[in-house]
């Protein structure tokens, strides 16, 4: 509806810290695998910002669209795909709230291998550190975020 085509199993959802827009993924455990930005309008609905399907757009080895979360600076957004056992990595604008794919994490880190792999992703409060947990592994890998 309304131009919308990534909304099928939603299952993910975060809000901006400034509430200007909100991050869904989708598809956990069945439709759209996908990763999709909302505007809040001043009448508080949300609109259509972006869509990320994956292998329909930059989005790849994404399936299984589980929690997201967004780093303390704003300036980028982590999404658990866990039935891909991987980990979609944007840029974010804080002001714009668009993303821009940067890569897609896939290894021993993110649960391959096993069966169901990531799944809850936080980042520290400083932004050194990404958390994320492999759902099959009963496991935690820890990311560290270095500046250049």
């Amino acid at each position: 509806k309304d131009g919308i085509h990534a909304l099928g199993g939603a299952f993910g959802v975060l809000a901006s810290d400034d509430g200007k827009f909100v991050y869904v993924t989708s598809g956990r455990f069945r439709g759209d695998q996908a990763v999709s930005v909302y505007r809040v309008g001043a009448d508080r609905t949300l609109k259509l910002a972006q869509e990320f399907i994956a292998n329909q757009s930059d989005l790849v080895d994404f399936q299984g669209g589980n929690l997201l979360t967004i780093s303390p600076d704003g300036r980028r957004l982590y999404a658990a795909g866990t039935v891909s056992c991987s980990l979609a990595c944007f840029s974010r604008d804080p002001e714009s709230g668009q993303l821009t794919y940067l890569s897609t994490l896939r290894d021993e880190s993110t649960g391959l291998g096993s069966k169901l792999g990531a799944n809850g992703v936080v980042c520290s409060p400083d932004g050194k550190f990404l958390y994320l947990a492999l759902e099959d592994a009963s496991a935690i890998s820890v990311f560290e975020h270095k500046t250049q």
